[in-house]
């Protein structure tokens, strides 16, 4: 009876099989959780950008805008806001 050494081991089909699905399934998660966090910035920074935009137009009282249209405007950004801010939260790449 002959004993395999760990290396003609990692040689044989079954386990070279194994390994390379297992090399392929870590690159396509490596290529996903780069995706995610790409977005999660771009989103964040949306975000941030969009919030700052609110406390602006909030504070362009008597300007070249009326009150009505100030006012929709605030809440229509701020509802963008707040769905860009979920979005973030649901895929943060901490939490995948």
């Amino acid at each position: 009876m002959t004993t395999l050494t760990d290396n003609e081991r990692l040689r044989e089909p079954g386990v070279e099989y194994i390994r390379k699905k297992l090399s392929d399934r870590v690159k396509t998660l490596q290529r996903s959780v780069v995706w995610y966090r790409r977005r999660h910035y771009i989103t964040t920074l949306s975000a941030v950008l969009l919030s700052a935009a609110i406390t602006v137009t909030a504070g362009l009282e008597g300007t070249w805008i009326n009150g009505q249209i100030t006012k929709n405007l605030v809440l229509v950004m701020g509802a963008m806001s707040t769905v860009m801010s979920a979005w973030g939260a649901f895929f943060s790449p901490r939490e995948i």
